[in-house]
């Protein structure tokens, strides 16, 4: 796995015609892709042997959410997930690689998160909980797992 610069992997936001999440277009060596995903701020973006790992956040001030996708070389979603809760300030920080499959960074809860790449498509049971704040689509098949244990809430 390897961080990738802004030069190489960048998101450049779209207008927005109504008050819907943010959407962005993917750039790749500064060139256009006709490939968008939800976000407006890149957070980091990550290299791995299935394509790329991107964290995009959508820059909401006490609100943010934090949206991980997996995309082959072609750009095309293979897995996502989404991190937010209501009320909530996340900020993106202290990304780690701690092997050729797993990544550490923080974002909101005041743990560690931990994300762990699957070489190929895992069964995942969709009524088993994800950890707080973990939202995905619904599916029987994974790519990547997310594991962290936030805190609660000091006011609630």
């Amino acid at each position: 796995m390897k961080i990738q610069s802004r030069s190489r992997f960048d998101l450049r936001p779209l207008p927005q015609a109504d008050e819907a999440h943010p959407l962005s277009e993917i750039l790749i060596d500064g060139h256009p892709s006709s490939v968008t995903i939800a976000g407006a701020v890149l957070e980091a973006c990550v290299e791995c042997d299935d394509g790329f790992l991107v964290f995009a956040s959508d820059d909401i001030p006490y609100e943010e959410t934090l949206r991980i996708y997996l995309l082959n070389p072609a750009l095309t979603v293979l897995d996502k997930a989404t991190l937010s809760a209501p009320y909530t300030t996340g900020a993106f920080a202290n990304l780690r690689i701690v092997d050729r499959s797993t990544l550490r960074f923080d974002f909101f809860g005041g743990v560690p998160w931990t994300l762990t790449l699957h070489e190929h498509e895992v069964f995942a049971l969709p009524w088993r909980p994800a950890p707080r704040g973990v939202r995905r689509p619904f599916g029987l098949r994974r790519r990547f797992q997310l594991s962290g244990d936030p805190l609660p809430d000091k006011d609630g």
